[in-house]
């Protein structure tokens, strides 16, 4: 075997092993969790962090997409009925779910 061959093969090997090192991970994370849940949900950390994921998620489409306060107006994404400008110039079309009106 070439050299490449035998890299390619330490990599795979390499990821496999990390892949199976984190799902071992996850198992045991989330079986721990779930049986101490009502001493840890209340912990300031858990809080904090669900905190932080519901900022992140909430501003998501704000700071991802940096749209315009008339992009805003108009609500989420898949409600827009007009192409949408993306950052790299290209337009994504989104059909309307139900017609909103604006509130003034």
């Amino acid at each position: 075997m070439t050299f490449v061959a035998h890299v390619v093969e330490f990599l795979l090997i390499a990821a496999l092993v990390a892949a199976l090192g984190l799902a071992a991970a996850f198992v045991i994370a989330r079986s721990y969790v779930r049986r101490h849940w009502r001493l840890v949900r209340g912990h300031v950390a858990t809080r904090g962090v669900l905190a932080t994921l519901a900022v992140v998620s909430a501003g998501r489409e704000r700071y991802v997409s940096r749209a315009t306060p008339v992009e805003l107006s108009r609500g989420t994404a898949a409600r827009v009925s007009s192409p949408i400008p993306t950052s790299k110039g290209l337009t994504a079309s989104c059909t309307p779910t139900s017609r909103r009106t604006r509130r003034g």
